[in-house]
């Protein structure tokens, strides 16, 4: 049970550490009758359905794999695969893929199509104006910033099924960080020519990323984007490629390595790194051993090139030390690969 978390805005995640795949249902959804729709076994098989996908939204399976991991049988499995596919959920091929498991395609445009609202509401106002308006004016109301924030959902979505999660990011967040966080999906959007679902996508991501880090005002946001700036390629060379994975603690432990204590440059830091994982055959390195046997005797001897340091660390390559177990330290260079646009604030 240590893995069911309660975030701040109001959601509850039942995940291992470091999650790779998860799924998130919202109130308003089941309120709008999407459980309705998967009845019987449907549901717990669509669920493990959506955390096991590939990128290609598929996933090769079979009802005696599933078994192993829900609490159903094979045959109410095959009924619920069944019902899947009849409600246009999932595209299951006919030929095995291998000795015995079967492709199974999933619907994800079912899913959207599930919160579908045609109802003039959402058609009567033209919600993109209100997200210029906040971009180029102040003195602003909450109506306006919510509307902004709206104008990111994809057309025909009911915003209602979002409206209360919005309620809640604008008491949460002052008001120069929600203007900012419309600037960053809005520019995020125009700059990668991405359609709007991509857009909400993004946005949200960004959210949460604030929620876990604890970024609730415009200071601490700026605390975050200098240190991001400053330290973003010592985290992509140490081995983080999702920016969402990396904390405070690490961010700080690289930021100390450039500026604290005769701070290093940031390519003699990467090499450091590099030579670190070159030497260190049983394993990834931790931060804390590339700290205590690279970074802090570069320092200590006023390493300013690459030239000096790979002469420094060829030198001294006998004296190793043993790596101390510290898991705040520790990191991870399997995570997927995406990076939010954090960048300079205007």
């Amino acid at each position: 049970m240590e893995n069911i978390k309660l975030i701040e805005h109001k959601k509850i995640r039942i995940c291992c550490d470091n999650e790779k795949q998860s799924i998130e249902l919202g109130r308003e959804s089941i309120k709008h009758g999407f459980l309705k729709t998967l009845p019987g076994p449907s549901l717990p098989v669509f669920i493990y359905l959506l955390t096991h996908i590939d990128t290609n939204q598929s996933i090769r399976t079979n009802p005696a794999i599933m078994a192993g991991f829900l609490a159903l049988d094979r045959e109410n499995i095959k009924k619920g695969l069944k019902i899947l596919k009849q409600h246009e959920y999932i595209k299951l091929d006919k030929e095995k893929k291998g000795n015995y498991t079967y492709e199974i395609k999933v619907n994800l445009n079912k899913i959207v199509g599930s919160c579908f609202n045609n109802s003039k509401d959402n058609t009567e106002e033209n919600f993109d104006n209100f997200r210029t308006k906040v971009l180029n004016e102040n003195d602003l109301s909450e109506k306006d910033y919510t509307k902004a924030l709206i104008s990111f959902l994809p057309e025909g979505i009911d915003y209602t099924l979002i409206k209360e999660e919005i309620e809640h990011w604008i008491k949460d967040f002052d008001e120069k960080m929600i203007k900012e966080l419309i600037r960053r999906a809005n520019k995020w959007v125009n700059k990668n020519n991405k359609s709007k679902k991509e857009g909400f996508y993004y946005l949200h991501g960004i959210v949460d990323d604030w929620y876990n880090k604890k970024i609730f005002d415009y200071d601490r946001l700026k605390y975050f984007d200098k240190m991001y700036r400053e330290t973003n390629e010592l985290a992509n060379c140490y081995g983080f490629k999702n920016w969402f994975n990396v904390s405070e603690t690490h961010m700080e432990i690289f930021s100390e390595w450039l500026n604290k204590d005769n701070g290093l440059s940031v390519s003699i830091a990467k090499y450091a790194i590099k030579e670190a994982f070159r030497r260190k055959s049983d394993g990834q390195p931790s931060l804390k051993y590339i700290e205590d046997n690279f970074i802090i005797p570069l320092k200590e001897n006023n390493v300013k090139s690459i030239d000096q340091a790979r002469k420094f660390l060829n030198n001294n390559s006998a004296q190793k030390k043993k790596e101390p177990k510290n898991k705040k330290y520790e990191g991870n260079n399997n995570w997927e690969t995406f990076e939010w646009d954090i960048e300079d604030l205007n």
